[in-house]
């Protein structure tokens, strides 16, 4: 039975590296949360460490500064994670890391300039837009709507 056990958690624990790494490889992402309904080390800290090695992009970021129980102190920023455990906490048991993309040092080449075409395509998707809030505004069928129009501005 405990060999069942820690075979599962062990490929938990690859699946859930994977799914970082993944998540990870997306340009826009600023943040990714990691969060397990486990209170085993092997699916806690050391796959939120595991990552932090392999991506010297990512940091963690600091959550929930009021609640006392923190990460295991597995290694160095393992403070700015959170667990429960079940008995102290009346939970089954969670952990939650926040990881924070990097921003590039001025010295580094700067993100990839986009592609060309992605400026086309991104003016294209504007007028297309632009087109259809106007059929929308004139009823749908492309004609002006007979109702008057109504302009806000807020001012603050």
């Amino acid at each position: 039975a405990e060999e069942q056990e820690q075979a599962r958690c062990a490929a938990l624990t690859a699946c859930q590296k994977d799914v970082l790494r993944q998540a990870r490889r997306c340009p826009k992402v600023r943040r990714l949360v990691y969060s397990t309904c486990s209170v085993h080390q092997e699916e806690n800290e050391d796959v939120v460490k595991a990552i932090l090695d392999e991506h010297p992009d990512f940091e963690l970021v600091p959550i929930f500064p009021s609640w006392s129980r923190r990460g295991f102190p597995t290694f160095p920023g393992a403070e700015h994670c959170v667990r429960t455990l079940p008995r102290e906490d009346l939970t089954i048991g969670f952990f939650v890391a926040c990881f924070g993309r990097r921003e590039p040092s001025p010295l580094s080449d700067a993100a990839p300039a986009p592609h060309p075409d992605s400026t086309a395509a991104s003016k294209k998707k504007k007028k297309k837009k632009k087109n259809r809030k106007k059929r929308t505004a004139g009823g749908g069928d492309g004609e002006p709507s007979s109702s008057p129009s109504v302009a806000s501005t807020a001012v603050g």
